[in-house]
């Protein structure tokens, strides 16, 4: 029984933190992110990967339901300087204000992050849905093909680099038939360069 109420009151402590609202520290033209969302049609995309690159992601969840920590922050009254006020803002969690300009910016480095992996022809778009102060916003990854790497060949003036890079081309990362992958190109060439 104890156990009970004491998971309760966390509960409802919670209930009541998320309760306080975000749209009373937000300006006059802010927007709250309150969501962020990937779509992409190809498997071989991670999206974790396209997390780390997007410039701009809503606010942290507890438990993936409720946004605790930015209700800690709405708590503090956002003019107020006294010691309880900084404290509280402290350990909560400021609002992510919607920013255009970055999500902009976060379909150009998805784009280049395409790019690398093989997909040249790769489209990136965004939508937004607003509603009470409040965005929603995904990214929509449409891939394309990928381009892949017919053959491998070498063109080596110097005898002598030409004979201990064909010793060690069985350690090659690059192989006919992969996907393009600049990432490889870069490895290859360490590889070679710590011959």
């Amino acid at each position: 029984l104890h156990l009970f109420l004491m998971r309760l009151l966390i509960l409802l402590s919670c209930l009541i933190l998320v309760g306080c609202s975000s749209q009373r520290i937000l300006e006059k033209n802010e927007k709250l992110l309150s969501n962020v969302k990937i779509e992409c049609n190809d498997k071989h995309i991670s999206k974790h990967a396209i997390q780390s690159i997007i410039l701009q992601k809503s606010n942290s969840k507890w438990l993936g339901i409720s946004k605790v920590p930015l209700g800690i922050y709405c708590l503090a009254d956002k003019n107020d300087s006294n010691a309880i006020s900084k404290f509280v803002r402290k350990i909560g969690e400021p609002p992510v204000i919607y920013n255009d300009l970055l999500t902009r910016k976060s379909v150009n480095s998805i784009s280049q992050y395409l790019n690398s992996k093989g997909f040249r022809h790769g489209q990136v778009t965004y939508d937004t849905i607003c509603k009470n102060n409040k965005v929603k916003l995904t990214y929509k990854i449409d891939c394309g093909p990928r381009s892949y790497v017919r053959n491998i060949t070498t063109n080596i003036l110097n005898d002598s680099i030409a004979k201990i890079i064909q010793k060690e081309k069985g350690k090659s990362v690059l192989y006919g038939g992969m996907p393009f992958e600049v990432n490889k190109l870069y490895d290859e060439r360490n590889r070679i360069v710590n011959l």
